[in-house]
């Protein structure tokens, strides 16, 4: 397969592409980064739109091949090299090729069965792993409270490796509103350190959500106060669980409860 030469990308193409760094430009363009191999071909195999493709001109066969695939799909792909290419990217050692990809349509109305909740949770990496974790149980609808981590931010693209993609991402200004107004049929289960009952002990009904609080301070008082019941994970050790590791092991088990 011949692999053809992509056109140079322009300087204003660089400066609005490294906008994408920001919440602020990500949020203005409606666009992010995916960076990488996989990244750029789970994009390619999603619904998402794709902007543009920009490979480095040091990328590898498999790499190149993505890209030329991408072009066959209609979306303009652009070469790039050297510290230029590195300078796109957000990544400390980026592979060779990024994709910009379009904002999808998050809709709360395509909630049917299960729901996760993420109330502040605001490092980058445990909103991916959870996202990823949601994801491998089939849980792929999540609602995030308006202190969360940016979900487009590439440290979560890339924790996520590649669920965002798959996963139904809703943001809400208000969790507690949104539980009893949007999801009013739901029981909604809160982790915590004090919970009323051990995690085996949740016995969820049809339409239900997990609820997982931030790293520092937990779930907050008002969604307490409308969630249907509180569980903590037995342990005999640290003071407490990350909370990405906290969501896998209750994510395993809400998903062996449906």
């Amino acid at each position: 397969m011949n692999i053809p030469d992509f056109p140079q990308l322009s300087n204003a193409d660089r400066k609005f592409i490294r906008s994408l760094h920001t919440r602020k430009g990500r949020d203005e363009a409606g666009c992010f980064l995916a960076e990488g191999r996989k990244l750029c071909q789970e994009l390619l195999e999603s619904t998402f739109r794709t902007a543009a493709i920009i490979l480095d001109n040091a990328a590898d066969r498999n790499e190149q091949l993505i890209a030329s695939e991408f072009e066959r799909c209609g979306v303009p792909v652009f070469a790039l090299g050297g510290r230029e290419f590195e300078a796109i990217c957000d990544a400390k050692t980026p592979q060779g090729i990024v994709g910009v990809a379009e904002y999808p349509k998050s809709k709360s109305e395509a909630v049917s069965e299960t729901l996760i909740i993420l109330d502040g949770v605001a490092d980058p990496g445990n909103m991916g792993t959870i996202i990823r974790a949601a994801d491998w149980f089939g849980f792929r609808s999540i609602l995030l409270g308006k202190n969360c981590a940016d979900r487009f931010s590439p440290k979560v693209v890339r924790a996520a490796m590649g669920s965002i993609f798959r996963c139904n991402i809703i943001d809400t200004p208000d969790i507690a509103t949104a539980i009893t107004q949007d999801f009013p049929r739901f029981s909604f289960f809160c982790a915590t350190l004090d919970g009323s009952v051990a995690l085996e002990q949740c016995r969820p009904k049809k339409q239900f959500g997990v609820i997982f609080g931030n790293e520092s301070h937990g779930i907050s008082p008002e969604i307490l106060a409308v969630a249907s019941q509180t569980f903590f994970i037995p342990g005999d050790g640290a003071e407490s669980l990350n909370v990405s590791v906290a969501a896998g092991i209750a994510l395993y088990h809400f998903s062996r409860c449906r």
